[in-house]
């Protein structure tokens, strides 16, 4: 799972076969550092041998356009609804998250590894690296996950999802 900062701000954590570094398609440069945090492996895309790829330039375009398109609309719906969430529910949100797409990459989604460290995902989710340490075991008292080390069981998603859209 790369991370990207900027300097000092995680703007996100990618999983396998996600794709990254289409920021760098406008200005010809990517803009922000990452790095991975497990073993990986990589696949460079070079726009340039775009059309040696067998299939029409218009049908590559097609498809990362695509794909950047849910990216921006993930990112935006991120963004939109942590400004009035509480660190519970940016939590569960977030455990959510890399449960659904590691589960639309035909992946176990229920039990996981998270690589990122506590404070990487608090400064991805603005709060304080305490406060996730503190929110999951809240969760694991409650039954709805479980932890062990770097590993996430989630016992019950329904639960999980209604902290995740509580407005209280």
């Amino acid at each position: 799972m790369p991370r990207f900062d900027h300097p000092d701000q995680v703007v996100g954590f990618h999983l396998v076969g996600e794709m990254l570094g289409c920021e760098g398609m406008a200005g010809g440069n990517y803009p922000y550092t990452a790095r991975a945090l497990e073993n990986s492996s990589v696949c460079e895309l070079r726009l340039e041998k775009l059309s040696d790829a067998g299939r029409s330039i218009e049908e590559l375009q097609k498809g990362i356009i695509e794909l950047q398109g849910k990216e921006v609309a993930f990112s935006h719906e991120l963004i939109a609804s942590m400004v009035h969430q509480s660190s519970e529910q940016r939590v569960a949100g977030f455990l959510l998250s890399l449960s659904n797409r590691l589960q639309r990459r035909g992946m176990p989604s229920s039990e996981f590894n998270m690589g990122m460290s506590r404070s990487d995902i608090g400064n991805f989710l603005g709060l304080a690296g305490e406060t996730v340490s503190r929110v999951p075991t809240k969760f694991q008292k409650q039954g709805l996950i479980k932890l062990n080390h770097k590993r996430v069981t989630i016992l019950d998603a329904a639960a999980v999802q209604h902290f995740a859209n509580d407005l209280d």
